[in-house]
């Protein structure tokens, strides 16, 4: 039986929720707020329903905590449904421009928070990841997700972000669980992530950090060569912005095996960076390409016929 946490201050019940879970929690979600606001105002501000967002806790920058949407029901938060229905979600308030800075206040409320989530849903350790695909994938028990993972957004801003392994140390230590490790790093895939971001680089100048991890930086600049490529074979006249919209989508042409050059490149780059075996990273849509179109198609219940459209390319800058 789900139950709250006894140590939120208000309760502010949101209308923006689904009501009911379809699944378990085991994972917690932490966003930042972008503005040092109570945490009672923050309630109040998501009462709109026309705002079609909430989240389950809020942290205030005096450190007082918010109920906004009961446990047992998904809130609305991290642009992903299947995230939201596992996850407790947690908006804390930060300074409104990076690295979105909290209040030693509201950090030591964050960490006192979670450790209660953890203890009344059974969950024996809290586990960061540097790797994307590790939170997104829940691979080797990682169980901290970000709202960067689902959606072209820097939250929880770099001041969390970079404080996530100490979080989850924190937490752990509480939780008697000290053993448990806590930050790892992708174990396949990173090689050929940095490579991509070298290539990225390389080919369009983009100066992002060369470090192997598939961030926010790294996909945002993926978006952009994507545009940038659609801007030179189709003169789509694209902003390059890194926004995934309806314009880029249009744009996007059909890629499928014997393709070979900048198409290829830019999809291998993305599988790459999704954690897919492509068989190399050379511009060429041979049969292990071919594979990993065909198994991320298949995980993100698209048609699986392996050439690269619209929705696969919408679900790969997703």
């Amino acid at each position: 039986m789900y139950t709250n946490s006894s140590l939120a201050n208000y309760k502010i019940i949101s209308p923006n929720k689904n009501v009911g879970r379809l699944h378990s929690i085991d994972t917690v979600t932490i966003h930042c707020v972008v503005g040092q606001t109570s945490a009672d105002s923050l309630g109040y501000f998501f009462q709109d329903p026309d705002l079609g967002a909430s989240s389950n806790y809020g942290v205030g920058y005096d450190g007082k905590i918010g109920l906004y949407v009961e446990e047992k029901d998904r809130s609305w938060c991290t642009s992903s449904s299947a995230n939201d229905n596992r996850a407790i979600t947690i908006e804390v308030a930060s300074d409104m421009s990076e690295p979105y800075a909290i209040t030693s206040a509201a950090y030591r409320s964050l960490v006192l928070l979670l450790t209660d989530i953890c203890r009344r849903n059974n969950i024996k350790a809290l586990k960061w990841s540097t790797s994307a695909y590790e939170r997104m994938n829940h691979i080797n028990g990682v169980n901290m997700t970000a709202h960067r993972d689902y959606a072209n957004k820097s939250c929880p801003g770099t001041y969390i972000y970079d404080r996530e392994a100490q979080i989850a140390a924190e937490v752990n230590k509480a939780l008697g669980s000290t053993g448990v490790t806590v930050t790892v790093k992708s174990e396949t895939g990173d090689s050929g992530v940095l490579k991509v971001q070298k290539w990225l680089n390389k080919t369009f100048r983009f100066g992002i950090e060369e470090d192997g991890i598939c961030g926010y930086y790294t996909n945002n600049a993926l978006v952009k060569g994507l545009q940038k490529i659609l801007n030179s074979k189709k003169n789509a006249g694209l902003v390059v912005d890194g926004i995934f919209g309806e314009k880029t989508k249009a744009a996007c042409p059909n890629v499928k095996r014997g393709a070979y050059g900048a198409y290829p490149s830019i999809l291998q780059a993305f599988l790459i960076c999704r954690g897919y075996d492509t068989g190399g990273f050379d511009g060429d849509f041979g049969a292990k390409t071919e594979a990993a179109v065909k198994a991320f198609q298949k995980a993100k219940g698209l048609e699986v016929d392996g050439i690269a459209g619209k929705q696969t390319f919408e679900a790969l800058c997703k």
